[in-house]
């Protein structure tokens, strides 16, 4: 029975995803189903959802993106991204209920690399590639789009979203490939083409990641090879500094911000660029709009309308289509308000700390391979995500909710090769702290916002990080009750 449940969950979610990946009004009372499945799992296992640090992140998350609907100035406008973060959160309540062995571990994890090669195949025939430099002219002129019309994406893909998607699973494949180049790690056949397997997906995803010629994209993996580099040599600590001044350096004799801020092309929606300049103001709209709608947002993908209306760009024409802030924060507070900046981050915080949690503890080479792949991914998205953004809600943002379902999965899987059972467990009575943080926090920022707003974005930001953490440290102060954690 409960593997009745388990299946059901991934099954249903599966089923709907088209609903929500491409919404309609009088379709969406089909969704009704999902709920029926977690009423299922609470008949058989005595509970809605799998136990996560994550869940009543989650849940501040979802409650906001319900808030946001009351914000928005047209529902319809914001339903697809409404969906898509939904079905991230179904997706990951899915995967979290049903990846509970190690074998069911292996295979999605095969499976979420597999994905990434499936992205490489749609991104070849579907992307509306810009040739940003002069060698790569000739080839994009051979990869025009011939897959175009959908919502958000009529004339193609953008390029940059196809890149920092993909950099969430080149990390993974550089981990696992070093994990299975090692001898005693491929002692069968099956190992010995799992790595060549590994080998040929790393060379389509890096090689599209090339053609995308995403420089924040770029910037994102080069972020997660140096860190891997700098946990396996000490003396990249050095490296990585000297590298760092250089950086800071540079910038101060350039100036790269104080340039023309010139659009680069006619307009986003035909393959334009935007400066660092452009940015800079789009950023400086997006604090206005956080600091008009501190509480509720102003409804998901409302900014790309309301900037130009409300806000007016000078260095950008009012006829190009601003899709997001090119900021992931920024964006989610735009969307959500403050108080789903400060959940989105937590959330953040939260699976990396599960995840250094397994690199540094697990006694498994496998586990601390895929616990290393999966951190570099969601960092180098994250730092793509400074200046330029995959929204929340985005279509390919489903597969950072894939990553963090595995990566708690992880966590839990190796932690139960560890714990104690013929001890009951205590229950907690500091549950509270959670939501009171979260409450507290973002009240905190709000009140801060009209006058100084950048203070206010720091100090959600580095609350989120510490109710992130507080999150999972909750989860290890049980343990340690029950003797799960040596002292």
């Amino acid at each position: 029975m409960a593997l009745l449940a388990e299946w059901t969950g991934i099954i249903v979610v599966v089923l709907c995803s088209p609903v929500m990946l491409l919404p309609k009004m009088r379709w969406l009372w089909l969704l009704a189903v999902i709920p029926l499945s977690w009423l299922l799992r609470l008949c058989i296992k005595g509970s809605l959802f799998e136990p996560s640090p994550l869940n009543s992140l989650l849940l501040f998350l979802v409650l906001m993106i319900g808030v946001s609907l009351y914000a928005t100035f047209d529902i319809q406008f914001s339903l697809g991204k409404v969906c898509g973060a939904l079905l991230g959160t179904f997706v990951f309540l899915a995967l979290t209920q049903f990846v509970n062995t190690d074998a069911r571990l292996k295979w999605f994890t095969g499976a979420f690399l597999a994905a990434g090669t499936g992205l490489v195949f749609i991104a070849l025939i579907g992307t509306a590639w810009w040739a940003k430099f002069g060698v790569s002219a000739q080839l994009v002129d051979l990869l025009q789009p011939r897959f175009k019309g959908l919502p958000g994406a009529e004339e193609g893909f953008n390029p940059n979203a196809i890149g920092g998607s993909l950099i969430l699973f080149l990390p993974l494949g550089v981990t696992l490939a070093a994990h299975f180049i090692k001898r005693e790690n491929r002692r069968g056949k099956a190992e010995r083409l799992l790595l060549g397997a590994i080998l040929f997906l790393l060379l389509l995803m890096g090689g599209t990641l090339l053609l995308s010629q995403s420089r924040g994209a770029w910037l994102g993996f080069c972020t997660a090879l140096a860190l891997f580099l700098l946990l396996k040599f000490r003396w990249m600590w050095w490296v990585g500094a000297a590298a760092g001044a250089l950086g800071a350096l540079l910038a101060l004799i350039f100036k790269p911000w104080t340039g023309s801020g010139q659009l680069l092309a006619s307009g986003l929606t035909s393959g334009a660029e935007i400066t660092l300049q452009a940015r800079l103001e789009i950023w400086s709209r997006a604090v206005y709009g956080i600091e008009d709608f501190a509480f509720t947002g102003m409804g998901m993908n409302a900014f790309r309308k309301v900037v130009q209306i409300l806000y007016p760009l000078f260095t950008i024409s009012p006829d190009v289509d601003i899709a997001h802030a090119h900021n992931q924060l920024l964006q989610t507070a735009l969307d959500l308000g403050i108080p789903g900046l400060v959940a989105y981050i937590a959330i953040w915080a939260a699976v990396f700390r599960l995840l250094w949690r397994v690199w540094r503890q697990s006694a498994d080479p496998l586990h601390r391979a895929i616990a290393l792949g999966l951190t570099g991914g969601l960092i180098a998205q994250f730092v793509f995500g400074i200046n330029d953004a995959i929204a929340l809600g985005a279509k390919v943002g489903v597969f950072w909710w894939i990553a963090i379902a595995l990566a708690v999965s992880l966590e839990k899987l190796d932690r139960k090769k560890v714990e104690s059972t013929d001890k009951p467990k205590k229950k907690t009575h500091r549950a509270w702290e959670i939501p009171a943080l979260w409450v507290l926090t973002s009240l905190l920022s709000i009140s801060l916002v009209g006058n100084h707003p950048y203070v206010a974005l720091a100090i959600a930001i580095l609350g989120g990080i510490y109710l992130g953490i507080e999150a999972t440290s909750i989860r290890e102060r049980q343990a340690e009750q029950i003797g799960v954690l040596a002292p």
